[in-house]
């Protein structure tokens, strides 16, 4: 029991730390890292009450990740952003 209530609350951490984590990019391991631990502390019983919190948060902060991720990837192909980069360098040499 004290170690399925131990995973639960790891799992909570986890997701609120995929959340706060979004601007420095490590919302997507944050959130995988906390889904799966929610998803072990279930056992063969039901999920606790912060597991499945932590499972959502967790998720939320991992769809977030994988649309930034996409989304700079999209970024980057973008002729403006090549302009962009080569403007930069031009100011700075």
């Amino acid at each position: 029991m004290q170690n399925r209530s131990s995973a639960a609350s790891t799992a909570l951490i986890f997701g609120i730390l995929s959340l706060v984590f979004i601007f420095i990019g490590m919302s997507l391991p944050m959130g995988a890292f906390g889904a799966i631990v929610a998803l072990l502390s279930r056992g063969n019983g039901a999920m606790e009450g912060q597991a499945k919190i932590g499972l959502a948060l967790s998720m939320a902060g991992m769809a977030y990740g994988v649309y930034s991720l996409l989304y700079t990837f999209y970024l980057l192909s973008t002729p403006e952003y090549s302009k962009m980069i080569e403007t930069i360098q031009s100011l700075l040499s």
